[in-house]
């Protein structure tokens, strides 16, 4: 399948964009160069974090304390405002749910409130980006299917574009669209950088940070986006 470009939106009227991510880091690492290339464009991009990330510590390296799970959430809200605003993204278009990390299927009804409310307060959504229904991370697949409910309830339904983070699976279809974000990767960069808390080893006796160097570089390194594209019903 030949892959479509859909950067093409500068010559057209202003879009309105929404960016999905389960945990902080998780836009910076999907769709980084896609954000500031929309920003750059003129379009309004706003980014929803379904949860803050507090468990990251705590389920990949066994750290409950120093930092515990509140003081790693607070660390990661400061990270996202420092990836979002390398990004172009001000602090206004930032939406925190504060949903349980690590347990978002057992909330999936007050997420799905959660969320419609954030949708129904944006001028508009003209493009969304969100995860892949088959990301091997339980929050991401959950993530997706809150989005889903969520945009069945919209009159006009955007373009979704799905990012991938944790791939499982090799018999995924290939990606349907490609971005060219050789302009802005080093925006992007940046806001990977950002969180520190993820990509470096910041508590004491930390041997290894949550996302190793080698995860990270293949996002980091991308001047080419991709994602799959969902069908209409």
């Amino acid at each position: 399948m030949d892959v479509r470009s859909v950067l093409d939106t500068s010559q057209r009227r202003r879009q309105g964009v929404l960016v999905v991510a389960p945990h902080p880091d998780d836009e910076a690492l999907g769709c980084g160069g896609t954000i500031a290339a929309r920003c750059a464009a003129g379009h309004t991009v706003a980014i929803v974090f379904m949860t803050d990330g507090e468990r990251a510590f705590a389920e990949v390296l066994g750290i409950h304390e120093h930092p515990t799970p509140k003081e790693l959430a607070a660390i990661r809200r400061r990270e996202a405002h420092a990836a979002a605003a390398a990004l172009g993204v001000p602090a206004s278009c930032l939406y925190r749910l504060g949903l349980p990390d690590s347990g978002l299927a057992d909330v999936a009804e007050e997420a799905l409130r959660a969320l419609a409310q954030v949708v129904d307060g944006l001028a508009r959504v003209d493009e969304l980006f969100a995860p892949h229904p088959a990301d091997g991370h339980p929050d991401h697949r959950a993530t997706w299917g809150i989005v889903e409910a969520a945009l069945d309830r919209l009159v006009v339904t955007p373009r979704v574009c799905h990012y991938l983070i944790w791939r499982e699976s090799q018999r995924l279809t290939p990606p349907q669209a490609a971005i060219d974000v050789s302009l802005h990767l080093s925006q992007k960069q940046e806001a990977i950088r950002a969180y520190r808390s993820q990509t470096t080893c910041i508590a004491p006796g930390q041997r290894h940070p949550v996302l190793p160097g080698s995860f990270v570089a293949p996002f980091a390194e991308a001047s080419i986006e991709r994602f799959w594209l969902r069908q209409p019903r």
